[in-house]
């Protein structure tokens, strides 16, 4: 099949489009897509659109967030608040800002944690997925 645009490109179909929205990757599946191999033009139905659509929406409305799990990992290595804070050498206080997800530590002082705490950096900080401000359920 030739495309109605170009005249000379190939058609081909394929199940599923993958669209990069503000650095998310969307993939949408069980779609007729029928995609122009000269132009990139793709060819859609109206229901097929709006499927697309609603998946980038669903899928955008959350973004992923660092959650940190210093004190459960601190408590796994038997460590008290100020032993993990002098070993650092910075004040409770301030490690306290940290455990407590008030604030982030920089990569280096994560690193320096994990050390603390005889773990990978990746025990320390896990992947969660957040509602972004602003949108509704």
């Amino acid at each position: 099949m030739k495309c109605p645009y170009c005249l000379n490109g190939e058609i081909v179909f394929r199940d599923e489009m993958t669209n990069f929205v503000n650095g998310i990757t969307v993939v949408t599946k069980g779609i007729d897509l029928k995609e122009c191999l000269n132009c990139g033009k793709k060819f859609l139905s109206n229901e097929d659109k709006e499927k697309i659509n609603k998946n980038i929406e669903e899928n955008t409305k959350y973004e992923l967030a660092l959650k940190q799990n210093l004190k459960a990992m601190r408590l796994k290595a038997g460590l008290s608040e100020i032993e993990v804070a002098n070993t650092l050498g910075i004040s409770k206080a301030k490690y306290l800002i940290f455990e407590k997800n008030k604030k982030m530590p920089d990569l280096v002082m994560a690193f320096k944690i994990a050390n603390v705490l005889r773990c990978d950096i990746k025990d320390v900080y896990k992947l969660k997925k957040v509602k972004k401000s602003g949108t509704q359920n």
